[in-house]
């Protein structure tokens, strides 16, 4: 069990029924921040760094399970990387759990103060609601670069991304990486602007890389399993509700990096 002063500790209410948890310590994260000053703070914090981790967490998320670290050890992996770095923030979202619960490397991330843990309902279809929401709330206050991730990541696709025949120039956190992921950016746009591609009517979706990450296809998402609630609806309304043009004439067609699939 947790110490109860490792715990971290509520600081504001956020909307649909979510807390936000910081750092306990005084010394690292100060007790009179509260509510929108201390949600203010903890924007501040992510937007500062240079790399971001949004963690999805849950209690029936394999290293949870795993307690003793027998199987799956990929969060303390990572946090032995990044974790002591300034210039790495975190986000923890906790899906139906308390923050209270989260594992010891989540719980020593917080301590920190570079990283903070969001907990409420567990909305959608696995972690859709949760990314979508982080949009939403963070699109103003991010670092250079924000990679998503579950609570169990693999974290050789972090120290190695890209695909094998061709892997990137650095380990995600490198500066070298980050201007190889923008230089494919910058190449996607340059090619949109000479009127080389369509973005509207690409058959396959573009891939902005090199991504540390793999390109894998479930089944299984059936109403039964994971209710009617779909968070792309959410997100239609959210974003593009209010820029609907009035006649209906607005794009048929939109296109996602590959892995955003």
């Amino acid at each position: 069990p947790m110490e109860p002063s490792s715990i971290p500790r509520p600081c504001a209410s956020l909307p649909g029924w979510r807390r936000l948890h910081v750092a306990p310590a005084e010394a690292i994260f100060p007790a009179w921040l509260e509510g929108d000053g201390c949600w203010r703070e903890v924007l501040s914090r992510f937007s500062s760094a240079q790399l971001g981790f949004v963690v999805t967490w849950s209690l029936g998320s394999r290293e949870a399970r795993d307690a003793r670290r027998i199987r799956f050890g990929g969060m303390g992996q990572m946090r032995q990387k990044y974790g002591a770095r300034p210039d790495v923030a975190m986000q923890v979202y906790a899906r139906g759990a308390p923050c209270s619960q989260l594992t010891p490397d989540l719980v020593a991330w917080v301590g920190t103060g570079r990283a903070a843990c969001v907990d409420g309902p567990n909305i959608g279809a696995r972690e859709a609601h949760t990314v979508l929401r982080f949009a939403e709330e963070f699109y103003n206050h991010l670092p250079a670069m924000v990679v998503f991730t579950q609570d169990d990541p693999e974290v050789h696709f972090l120290l190695r991304p890209g695909p094998a025949s061709s892997p990137a120039v650095g380990p995600v956190g490198a500066s070298e990486y980050e201007h190889e992921v923008q230089a494919t950016f910058d190449a996607r746009r340059v090619a949109a602007n000479a009127g080389a591609i369509q973005v509207y009517n690409e058959t396959i979706p573009w891939v902005l890389g090199p991504c540390p990450c793999l390109v894998d296809v479930e089944g299984g998402f059936k109403p039964q399993r994971y209710g009617v609630y779909r968070p792309m609806h959410w997100w239609l309304r959210t974003f593009l509700g209010p820029f609907a043009p009035q006649d209906g004439n607005g794009p048929r067609h939109g296109n996602s990096p590959q892995h955003a699939n």
